[in-house]
């Protein structure tokens, strides 16, 4: 699984079938919508999924964080899942944690260079984000005690 970064240039969502019947969900029998999109990454392929909170606001032009799944000639895509991004982040710390070690072990010295994380376009994804930036730089002087 790679989460990747799609650049939107189309964006089509549905809630009926070519014959005007509503999507219903056979197991909850509650309704459900489709969303197709292009992207430059994908040029003029079609990218199937489904509309959900995550995804709701999408519009052309809009650079968005997608799993991209082959089925057949056709291709599917999700929205990663916050666990999904973990597990990336994760994975790549694991790496780079590996690296640190074989260095030490040869008694080198690691020639990485640490590269902060860049901040999501996906908005979304950046709500969902908490840390001590959310409050700003903390003073002393701003203590209410």
């Amino acid at each position: 699984m790679t989460i990747s970064k799609a650049t939107l240039t189309k964006v089509y969502t549905s809630d009926k079938d070519k014959n005007g019947v509503p999507f219903i969900a056979k197991a909850s029998g509650r309704p459900y919508s489709k969303m197709s999109i292009k992207c430059v990454e994908h040029g003029d392929k079609w990218l199937s999924g489904f509309k959900g909170k995550e995804n709701e606001f999408w519009k052309e032009g809009d650079v968005v964080d997608i799993i991209v799944k082959q089925n057949g000639e056709y291709l599917n895509y999700e929205v990663p899942k916050a666990e999904d991004k973990l597990a990336m982040r994760v994975s790549a710390l694991e790496v780079d944690v590996m690296q640190l070690k074989n260095a030490l072990a040869r008694g080198t010295t690691a020639t990485a260079t640490p590269v902060a994380p860049q901040p999501s376009t996906n908005v979304q994804a950046a709500r969902s984000v908490s840390g001590p930036d959310d409050f700003g730089q903390i003073v002393v002087d701003d203590e209410p005690f």
